[in-house]
């Protein structure tokens, strides 16, 4: 049964999607449908209801959907976040601290947005700090996107996959990152 369930929900909402984009390929439908014999009509109408009922279910319930419960982060892995390092300027070296997550699913995340979304360290989610995709916001003093509440923005992070993760805003905003790799040396955020 697992294993049908995405093909079964992808059916489902292409089918809607299909009708409802264009009233020509409904009426073709509907054409089709009453140039067959009304047996494989009736099958062909119980089909349709039922892959539509079923991806629509299917949809509710996938927990990074948009009904998906969002889960608590897990507690932290270690207690140290940054280091101060010799030299000009108040710079740190920055650790990650968060706990391991699963994928898929919607963590409570509060994002701090006063600098822009990924300085000095981006969120630190999943063990690691992030990167922001958007060449604007990416390892500099920015100002946040308008679709992001400031000075911190109370949303949700999902892990889509091993390297990359999705921040969703409160106020609707999405921000996409990549996995950084390597170690953080920035100055705080003023």
């Amino acid at each position: 049964m697992e294993r049908w369930r995405p093909i079964a929900a992808a059916a489902g909402c292409w089918l809607w999607q299909q009708l409802r984009r264009s009233p020509a390929r409904l009426r073709w439908l509907l054409a089709f449908l009453r140039g067959l014999p009304r047996q494989v009509r009736a099958g062909a109408a119980v089909t349709i209801v039922l892959l539509m009922v079923g991806g629509s279910v299917l949809f509710i319930r996938n927990p990074s959907g948009p009904f998906g419960k969002i889960e608590p982060l897990p507690p932290d892995a270690a207690t140290l976040t940054r280091i101060p390092v010799l030299g000009p300027g108040h710079r740190y070296l920055f650790f990650p601290i968060s706990g391991r997550v699963t994928a898929g699913l919607k963590y409570r995340y509060v994002l701090l947005t006063r600098c822009g979304l990924d300085y000095p360290t981006g969120p630190d989610f999943d063990g690691s700090f992030w990167d922001s995709v958007d060449s604007t916001q990416r390892d500099k003093l920015a100002k946040p996107p308008a679709d992001f509440a400031a000075p911190e923005d109370v949303g949700y992070m999902i892990l889509v996959s091993p390297n990359s993760a999705e921040f969703h805003s409160s106020v609707g905003g999405v921000a996409q990152y990549t996995r950084r790799t390597a170690a953080l040396i920035a100055a705080v955020c003023n």
